[in-house]
Order: C-alpha cells, then sequence, then structure tokens
C-alpha cells in the first residue's frame, strides 16, 4: 500500500468521517455556521464557537491558530490557551496532530465535542468504517503483520507502513490496507 503526499484534516463528528484536502486553499475558517457566518469547515457541534479558529498555511506549514473559541480546543491532549494580554499563538502542526474542539476544560470525546486530526500523507483510497462493538481487545491487521491491542481510547489512531485506523468506541475508520477485529 501507499501514501499520497496530500495534507488533509479528517473530522470526526457525531459518528460522521469527513476529509478536508487542506491544499486546495491556503486559509480555513473553522467553526459553527450561524446567520452570515459561513466558516469552510462547519462543525456543528453546540460547544464549538462561531469563529473557533483558522488553519492557515505559510511557506507550506500548517498553522491552527485560535480564535478564542469559549469551550476549549485541545491539540494532542494539551489546551490551547491564550498568552501575555490574551494574544493565542499559532499552532505548528505536525503529521498526525490529534485536536478536539468544544471540550471544555478536559480532551473528552462525546457527542457535543468534534475530534480532527492532521495529515501530512494520507493512504491511498476512501475511508471504510467498521463496527468493532464493546472493545477488550482488537487485532489490527496490517499487511502480512498483525498486533493486538487492548481497549484502545476513543480517538487512538493506529498508523501502519500498510494504512491506519482510527477508534471511536465501537466504530473504526479504516485507510489503505488495513483490517480491525474484535479479539
Amino acid at each position: 500500500m501507499s501514501w499520497i503526499r496530500e495534507t488533509t484534516w479528517i473530522v470526526i463528528e457525531n459518528g460522521i468521517y469527513t476529509e478536508y484536502r487542506l491544499d486546495d486553499k491556503t486559509g480555513w475558517e473553522v467553526g459553527r455556521a450561524a446567520g452570515q457566518i459561513r466558516p469552510d469547515i462547519d462543525l456543528h457541534a453546540p460547544t464549538v464557537s462561531r469563529q473557533q479558529g483558522k488553519l492557515r498555511n505559510a511557506g507550506g506549514i500548517w498553522f491552527y491558530v485560535e480564535h478564542r473559541g469559549k469551550n476549549g480546543t485541545f491539540r494532542n491532549g494539551r489546551q490551547i490557551t491564550t498568552g501575555v494580554g490574551g494574544m493565542v499563538k499559532p499552532q505548528m502542526l505536525e503529521h498526525g496532530d490529534v485536536m478536539i474542539f468544544g471540550a471544555g476544560k478536559e480532551p473528552v470525546i462525546n457527542s457535543r465535542t468534534v475530534w480532527t486530526l492532521f495529515l501530512e500523507r494520507r493512504p491511498k483510497g476512501a475511508c471504510r468504517e467498521e463496527y468493532i462493538g464493546d472493545l477488550q481487545k482488537i487485532c489490527v491487521q496490517s499487511g502480512a503483520e498483525q498486533q493486538i491491542y487492548s481497549r484502545p481510547a476513543p480517538g487512538s489512531v493506529i498508523e501502519t507502513e500498510y494504512g491506519l485506523a482510527i477508534c471511536m468506541g465501537e466504530m473504526a475508520y479504516l485507510l489503505g490496507d488495513i483490517s480491525v477485529t474484535k479479539v
């Protein structure tokens, strides 16, 4: 399985998987549509601000700039906070960064939050959804390799040479030559 060089932002909200090819534009407004406000990436959770933030490409490097969303944004488990004078410094994004929007004080994944994944490359092919039920252990099959994972937390990303699995409780989202089964 080959990976393609394509900057992608994956959004999973209430079980709905959406991909954005970021290289199509240099800037993307992120937020919740209301009235005259129509962000490029429309997140529907009521805990997301109308003008939550912006993804911006500067010289081939992607950044996220928070516009002081009232219900918290987390990047890789750490809350994005304001600095001196209330300014928020741009967050330089790296392959595999996970962001959670609208989570309040803790980086939780539930029906009121939005989970995202930033990728600088992605496996070829469309996303497949697979019901995996109540996780005790799962087996990830990638090429000839098998790996067992015990109770992967919601939002866990498993990346192999052949593909990518995103575990979201009872569902797994699969990209590339990868499969997930209960053990």
